[in-house]
């Protein structure tokens, strides 16, 4: 849920590339990006096959073929000269856990059938194949011998680890997830085993209320649930489907909701909430209901809890094998504040008062994390309170998740378009200080984790690819990251010192000095939440406050944000220029992201600089507002060729205008493929400068 959904509310309240690999493979194949053949120096094998017990051969077959690279093979005989053999035996060892051992120049991974996948993964790793989306892997064109550690049973870091796929959001797990069809669901089955390479056994995403206002769709939406439940089963996953505890003025984004009207009479409270969980689950073995309150609204506390308890009750007893957590959501409002059991509470954590068997999941958002500054974002300074009370809980050796995103997209960052590796340093931030001081006062580590995921387009994979990888096993992401991108080589080298040198450039401005707002994008909806007293996203300064300032004031301006704005800008420049020029897809998705992330900077820059120098009556005014209409053709080039060359293979609906069950008609990259954000914040400033009198765009489309 984001804050787009604020203008729904201020309404309401007025009223991969070079693989043969085709794409109808059984159960999804993902081709891979610059497979070839070729004999390394030495004599490495030049490619590996696979094979497996005849219990676990279907689901690992169609995971290697998922893989989309004619050199890693499943088949039930031996390998040939110049291939290495990996054999899959069945063991009695712990959920998702897997042991190699090597005799000779075979290997044997000895695991369950997740555990196998976990296995399998860390050994084509060491070959030099890379599982970095759900529709394309990487393979060198050279692969190198496997290798690892033996005699070893690995065991996952974390017993949940997994995505949180928001599909109230138009995202590519949008429609591969909710809308029935059946290249949706091969590409669904495409993200199950995606997450499983990386080391994840849990994959959960958000129901819509179509199903439940028109029910013609809920059977088709029924059956393809449930294709993709089996499949996850069939890989040793868990799945979950997140849904809204109250229908109605807390219910800002269409999503599927539990309790219509919870001022009925207690009979027919109660047949209303039985009919609507068989509704939804019936015949749906999903592992996790997920609930949560909406954004903004502090519900009568004891009603709440009542309402809460009667759910998983409810739940306990028409279906027993479920669990069942909970988001505890941020936001900082006085109005969110309410009184209970003679304690001053956030709204969200209420959920401690209730039924002990609901698991919290603590939320943050952005790439804001619970150990440094938050910027302002929900009002909060920092995530104190969220980090205290995952770190009791972890004390108390009581069951807690922690639920951080990895984009935001609305407005924010890969819709502006930006990319922000500085997501990398605060998810492993967060895991690694979690850990450290939960153990030192006597607490638990980290047992689940759940990551928001909002897109994968302008390298936003890779902040799944790394959290997930993480949840799985400790590493200092820095490391991490070289030997990730060891897989290209030289080129490699340059792209993962250019992405650590963005992520620490950012960190400093974006979290550090509180630039957030300053590249992030501002529509129309945040300018009525603004007028509410509703706040999501960091603020920035507008241009028009410029016009109210005093010389003392526009100079405190200029050395609190314009400063260290351009010197954001330069080091963005400078980790552009690190990285490689290669004709490589990958890396030409790199190369373009962190172009445009510092053309953003400096467009921002220089568009602040422009009205000040004009308020000011200084020449140069006119020649500023060149350089800014000059920074954004060059992003427009960038996006148009970025946009040209896109992952996802869904024909365009992640920038087309389209209906959709969300609440947005559109793909999440249509206001990034216009540069809409980037036009308004033009029109902006020459309004404020007084050199411009066009109409602004509002950069946002809802479909009530």
């Amino acid at each position: 849920m984001k804050q787009a959904a604020v203008l729904f509310l201020f309404l309401a309240a007025a009223c991969v590339t070079g693989c043969s690999s085709s794409e109808k493979k059984p159960e999804g194949g993902a081709p891979a990006d610059g497979g070839g053949a070729g004999t390394p120096p030495g004599g490495a094998p030049v490619g590996v096959v696979i094979s497996a017990d005849a219990e676990l051969a279907p689901a690992l077959e169609q995971w290697v073929n998922w893989i989309g690279e004619s050199r890693i093979r499943f088949q039930s005989g031996g390998p040939q000269a110049g291939q290495a053999a990996i054999k899959v035996t069945k063991g009695a060892l712990c959920a998702g856990c897997y042991r190699l051992d090597k005799q000779g120049g075979a290997w044997t991974v000895t695991a369950d059938v997740l555990g196998a996948i976990h296995g399998l993964s860390a050994l084509l790793h060491s070959m030099g194949v890379r599982f970095n989306h759900p529709f394309h892997s990487y393979a060198p064109a050279e692969l190198k011998a496997p290798a690892a550690k033996t005699g070893v049973t690995v065991e996952p870091r974390m017993t949940l680890r997994g995505l949180h796929l928001h599909t109230l959001h138009p995202i590519e797990a949008f429609y591969d997830f909710w809308e029935p069809g059946e290249d949706n669901f091969q590409r669904a089955v495409k993200v199950l085993n995606w997450t499983a390479a990386n080391g994840g056994n849990y994959v959960q995403w958000v129901g819509l209320n179509n199903i439940s206002l028109k029910p013609n769709e809920r059977e088709s939406w029924r059956a393809h649930t449930r294709r993709i439940l089996d499949a996850a089963k069939a890989r040793g996953m868990k799945t979950g489907l997140g849904v809204q505890l109250f229908c109605g003025r807390s219910n800002l984004q269409k999503a599927l909701c539990i309790v219509d009207n919870p001022e009925l009479p207690e009979a027919e409270l109660q047949t209303a909430l039985e009919k609507r969980l068989k509704d939804i689950f019936a015949d749906l073995p999903f592992d996790n209901l997920s609930l949560s309150f909406g954004e903004f609204f502090a519900n009568q506390p004891e009603k709440f809890v009542a309402m809460i308890n009667r759910l998983v009750a409810e739940l306990a007893k028409d279906f027993p094998g479920m669990e069942m957590s909970t988001t505890i959501h941020v936001g900082n409002k006085e109005d969110q504040y309410v009184e209970y059991q003679g304690k001053r509470v956030q709204y969200y954590f209420l959920v401690q008062f209730a039924d002990p068997r609901l698991i919290p999941w603590v939320h943050t958002v952005m790439y804001f994390n619970l150990f440094e500054d938050a910027g302002g974002a929900y009002e909060h300074d920092e995530f104190n309170e969220h980090r205290d009370y995952l770190l009791d809980r972890l004390r108390k050796k009581q069951r807690v998740g922690y639920h951080p995103e990895s984009a935001y997209w609305v407005s924010f960052d890969n819709s502006v378009p930006i990319y922000a590796p500085v997501y990398l340093h605060s998810r492993a931030l967060d895991l690694e200080e979690i850990d450290k001081r939960s153990l030192a006062q006597g607490g638990d580590p980290l047992k689940e984790h759940s990551l928001f995921s909002s897109g994968w387009e302008w390298g936003y994979w890779i902040n799944d690819v790394m959290t997930l990888q993480l949840n799985h096993r400790a590493f200092v992401w820095k490391e991490w990251l070289r030997d990730y991108w060891s897989a290209w080589g030289a080129d490699g080298e340059k792209a993962a010192a250019a992405i650590e040198a963005a992520a620490d450039a950012q960190r400093e401005g974006l979290i550090g000095k509180r630039l957030a707002a300053y590249l992030a994008g501002w529509d129309s909806s945040q300018d009525s939440g603004v007028r509410l007293g509703i706040i999501a996203q960091p603020q920035r300064t507008p241009f028009s406050s410029l016009k109210t300032m005093d010389a003392a004031k526009r100079n405190e301006f200029r050395s609190r944000v314009l400063e260290p704005l351009a010197v954001l800008a330069g080091k963005l420049e400078a980790a552009h220029a690190m990285a490689p020029a290669s004709n490589g897809k990958w890396l030409r998705e790199l190369k373009d992201g962190l172009e445009v992330t510092a053309l953003r900077a400096r467009y921002m820059h220089s568009l602040f600089q422009a009205v000040l120098r004009q308020l000011d009556g200084a020449a140069s005014s006119p020649e500023l507002f060149r350089e800014a209409r000059d920074y954004y053709a060059r992003a427009e080039t960038v996006v148009k060729r970025r946009h040209g060359d896109l992952w996802d293979t869904g024909g365009g609906r992640v920038l087309d205008a389209r209906p959709n069950a969300t609440l947005y008609p559109h793909g999440y990259l249509l206001m990034a493929d216009t540069l809409c954000y980037w036009k308004r914040d033009l029109v902006q400033a020459e309004f404020a400068a007084g050199v411009s009198n066009n109409p602004e765009p509002s950069c946002l489309r809802i479909g009530l």
